[in-house]
């Protein structure tokens, strides 16, 4: 059997802790959006909980006993919140405050209970630490990249380490869960924090990383005002489309839209109710165009859409639509006044693949929105690639 001197393991575990909360902490203070600050709370808490633990020699009575036990169900907990902070979404109150007072109200109240005090402490324990395993298994399609999983393995290995400690307090020999008795189960019940600690300062460290890079990304990509896609994401889109229709002779339409009498807009009811028009309108294109089209907004008051694999009947039928739904929505400026707006939108479609092919599209929509302008605004135009207007 594997035994190891309890004494270095919980020293171990002092030095390794503080280390890892110190870590966290300075780290917290970087990226302050990123839940690391309970995390370096938890970590600090789990430290003070078994070096209790290691202390019980010297700090005997029931005092120390349910600070020890309220000191680590509060760091899952603290883990709980920073998990559930990091997702952006709202904690339960009770089920963070709740376990811990539970714990420490458990150890005062049954001094002499060993037995039914080490096996409802085990059970609250597992279950408080399964749900903080189905709290990071529950957003793990959503959250970018392999941080996440050292939070898995870290809280499964104390899922398990407080499953096998309820199932030796409920069949096995009581004093096998004495934390300072020397025993294979003591060893690796306090080697897995040594572990755990680790992976938890990893795992939250390189999710933060993560996120941010995926922002950058989504930035790199996405225009700021209305989460559409900035014009070199769309243009960029636009010329993998080119390439599809080139290999599969598919059709490919462009909408070209600008909102009518912008400047007016801005001059009349103020800057910050144009921005609003024009979230206004990016919000109208995402209801209305397919998973697999692109919107992006290529200028300050013009948008560009990617259609593929759209005839030139489902572009213009599309147009229609959002020329008809902008016409008819109200927009409030920040002064409570209310005000319309129109687009006009220039439509072109691709049948196949001629050399130049990609510019002329875009051009004949530009031509066709200008032709719409032209007419009289609020309307839908069309004009084939390469005809003689969009030469114009």
């Amino acid at each position: 059997m594997i035994t190891a001197d309890l004494p270095t393991i919980y020293l171990m575990i002092t030095v390794i802790g503080l280390t890892m909360t110190l870590v966290v902490a300075v780290t917290s203070r970087v990226d302050r959006d990123s839940g690391l600050a309970p995390i370096a709370l938890g970590i600090g808490l789990c430290t003070l909980g078994y070096f209790l633990y290691g202390m019980r020699p010297v700090l005997t009575g029931l005092l120390f006993n349910a600070l020890s036990n309220l000191a680590l169900s509060g760091s899952i907990s603290c883990f709980i919140y920073g998990i559930l902070r990091f997702q952006r979404r709202q904690a339960t109150g009770w089920l963070i405050y709740c376990p811990p007072l539970l714990m420490a109200l458990i150890t005062a109240s049954l001094p002499e209970q060993v037995a039914l005090r080490v096996g409802l402490l085990s059970l609250l324990f597992t279950l408080q630490s399964a749900y903080l395993l189905k709290v990071v298994l529950d957003r793990r399609h959503v959250t970018v990249g392999i941080g996440q999983y050292y939070l898995v393995v870290s809280f499964g290995l104390s899922f398990l380490i407080f499953l096998t400690r309820l199932l030796v307090a409920l069949f096995g020999p009581a004093e096998t869960l004495q934390v300072n008795r020397a025993g294979p189960l003591a060893t690796f019940s306090l080697l897995m924090p040594v572990v755990s600690l680790t992976l938890i300062t990893l795992g939250f460290i390189i999710m933060g990383k993560e996120r941010a890079e995926e922002r950058n990304r989504r930035l790199a990509m996405q225009d700021e005002l209305t989460g559409l896609a900035n014009r070199r994401h769309v243009l960029d889109v636009l010329a993998q489309q080119l390439a599809a229709v080139s290999r599969a002779n598919l059709p490919l339409s462009l909408l070209m839209l600008d909102v009518d009498h912008f400047k007016q807009i801005n001059d009349r009811y103020g800057h910050p109710a144009g921005d609003e028009a024009l979230r206004r309108v990016a919000d109208c294109l995402r209801e209305r165009v397919r998973a697999q089209d692109i919107a992006g907004r290529v200028g300050g008051e013009e948008f560009l859409v990617v259609l593929p694999q759209t005839s030139l009947e489902g572009a213009l039928k599309l147009a229609e639509a959002l020329r008809e739904s902008l016409a008819r929505l109200a927009v409030t400026s920040p002064d409570g006044r209310a005000f319309t707006l129109t687009i006009s939108i220039g439509v072109s479609t691709l049948e196949d693949m001629p050399d130049g092919a990609g510019k002329s599209l875009i051009a004949a929509a530009d031509a066709a929105l200008y032709l719409a302008k032209q007419r009289g605004r609020n309307r839908v135009e069309y004009l084939a690639p390469g005809s003689a207007d969009t030469d114009a």
